[in-house]
C-alpha cells in the first residue's frame, strides 16, 4: 500500500514531506585560532544527519542545522571529543 502511494505521489509530482529540520546555537569555549574552530567545524559536520554547521570563532559560538539521527547529545559530545567544553 505504502509503495503505491509512493509511486502515485511520484507520478502526480507531488513531493514527499521531509522530516523537520532542528538547529542549535551552542557556546564553544577555548578556541583561540582558525586551526581550533575548523577542528569543531569538521568534527560537527561529520556527524551523520548534520546539514550544516558554522562555526565562529569570534563569537565561541556554533550553529548546527540537524535532523535524526542526530542529537543534542551527539552534537555536544563531537564538540567535547574534539578538545572544546560547549
Amino acid at each position: 500500500m505504502l509503495t503505491t502511494q509512493l509511486e502515485n505521489a511520484e507520478i502526480s509530482g507531488a513531493k514527499t514531506p521531509r522530516p523537520a529540520m532542528d538547529q542549535i546555537n551552542l557556546a564553544v569555549s577555548g578556541m583561540s585560532c582558525i586551526h581550533c574552530s575548523q577542528r569543531v567545524e569538521h568534527a560537527l559536520n561529520e556527524l551523520d544527519g548534520v546539514q550544516k554547521a558554522v562555526v565562529n570563532l569570534k563569537e565561541g559560538s556554533a550553529r548546527v542545522d540537524f535532523e535524526a539521527p542526530a542529537s543534542v547529545g551527539m552534537i555536544t559530545k563531537a564538540i567535547r571529543d574534539a578538545g572544546f567544553p560547549p
